[in-house]
């Protein structure tokens, strides 16, 4: 479908309604119209995946007994927060009107996953980096307020059809998710707590999406082909799932791996102690305890 003009989508829509009426798609984006369930799944999934990466990282890194010089994790930590952002918008609005034919216009799209790794990302990584307890609080505030920036950019990215902003669901969706994930901060267990951290992280892009959307007005044209279930977006979906799945597998296994070099080297401290007062103790099955 080539470029459109609002104008043409209107007279379009009435044209069409006069003839059948169902054709009129006024749609507010609410959990109760039709949707994908495939898509959803998806969605839930890449939502989850990201918030426990985001979690994990930055629980590990924020208690620390020193502060971890950047590196790579604090990269995959702004990439995790940002890009899961992004890519849990893009398929939820695909989940929740499969019918319509719209198109994402690829610049904008780009440049709204940047906003996320800017707006979302460094705010989260800054939470590991700075020591004050207030100073993390505004940091997680900055990154649910960045949740919505990603967000907004992201929805002028829609083309072929005709998106009306609700300015007071977009600024509830504003406060209540700079709210929720500052709550992760404010409350010094959760803070502590990676499923504590990921199911905040997760509510907060949730509440901030569905609760910005649900006043939101959409004009498109509707697709009366039927959807395949190996269509192309749920094929780039999957693959995204895929890829956040084996990313989360790989922050595991390394954090499986520094805790058992951290056991192993707490135990041989103790070892080197015991030998040094003469004392050492061999189990059953010669290991060296303490």
């Amino acid at each position: 479908m080539g470029s459109t003009r609002p104008c043409d989508f209107l007279n379009m829509f009435v044209a069409l309604g006069k003839k059948r009426p169902s054709a009129m798609v006024p749609i507010l984006f609410n959990l109760h119209f039709q949707h994908s369930g495939y898509l959803v799944v998806v969605a839930i999934g890449i939502c989850l995946t990201a918030s426990w990466s985001v979690s994990l990282l930055t629980t590990d890194m924020t208690h620390a007994p020193r502060r971890e010089p950047l590196g790579w994790r604090h990269a995959a930590l702004a990439l995790a927060g940002g890009l899961g952002v992004w890519a849990t918008h893009f398929i939820a609005i695909l989940a929740y009107r499969p019918d319509l034919l719209l198109r994402y216009d690829p610049f904008v799209t780009t440049v709204s996953a940047l906003v996320g790794i800017l707006t979302v990302g460094v705010p989260i990584v800054a939470i590991t980096r700075v020591r004050s307890h207030k100073g993390r609080i505004v940091s997680a505030g900055m990154a649910g307020a960045g949740i919505w920036c990603m967000h907004a950019v992201g929805l002028t990215g829609m083309i072929d059809c005709i998106h009306v902003f609700s300015w007071p669901s977009n600024a509830a969706g504003l406060v209540m998710g700079t709210l929720l994930l500052s709550s992760w901060q404010v409350n010094r267990r959760w803070s502590r707590s990676r499923p504590i951290g990921c199911l905040v992280f997760a509510s907060s892009i949730c509440v901030t999406h569905f609760l910005s959307l649900s006043g939101d007005l959409v004009l498109g044209s509707v697709n009366d082909v039927p959807g395949s279930v190996l269509s192309p977006g749920l094929v780039a979906a999957c693959m995204t799932f895929a890829v956040s799945v084996t990313c989360l597998g790989s922050l595991l296994t390394f954090a499986r791996f520094k805790t058992t070099r951290e056991e192993e080297a707490q135990t041989l401290k103790s070892v080197m102690e015991s030998m040094s007062d003469g004392l050492v103790f061999i189990d059953r099955e010669g290991r060296l305890r303490h």
